[in-house]
């Protein structure tokens, strides 16, 4: 299977990828985030669904490591398969943030507690 690769990237991910990057990652496998753990992990949801066809709805707890400080962040996303006229499948991305104040104190290890389960269960 072909490893999913950015085409697009919104402003949404302008609060956790340096700005830089946002140009630097078109045409680069999702796994090659600057957060390995986190890109490696997104890229088998984005799998699943080109490979099944079916979309995929999550609420999303993340840790991403960035410098200087982790991100943490909470946001339910929609994951859409598009087949194309060469066969070729799309995924794109809808999500929104569902960060709070309360969101705001939530730590770092009990939220990459959560990334790492989740990860260990996509493997």
């Amino acid at each position: 299977m072909t490893e999913p690769v950015f085409r697009f990237i919104g402003d949404g991910h302008a609060n956790w990828l340096d700005s830089a990057e946002h140009l630097h990652v078109i045409g680069e496998k999702l796994e090659n985030l600057p957060d390995k753990d986190y890109g490696g992990w997104a890229s088998e949801f984005y799998k699943s669904v080109a490979s099944t066809g079916e979309p995929r709805y999550d609420y999303v707890t993340a840790a991403i490591q960035r410098r200087p400080q982790t991100f943490v962040t909470r946001y339910e996303r929609l994951l859409l398969p598009w087949k194309t006229s060469s066969d070729e499948v799309l995924v794109t991305l809808w999500s929104r943030g569902l960060s709070s104040s309360a969101d705001a104190a939530a730590t770092v290890s009990e939220t990459e507690s959560f990334v790492v389960k989740k990860f260990a269960r996509s493997s």
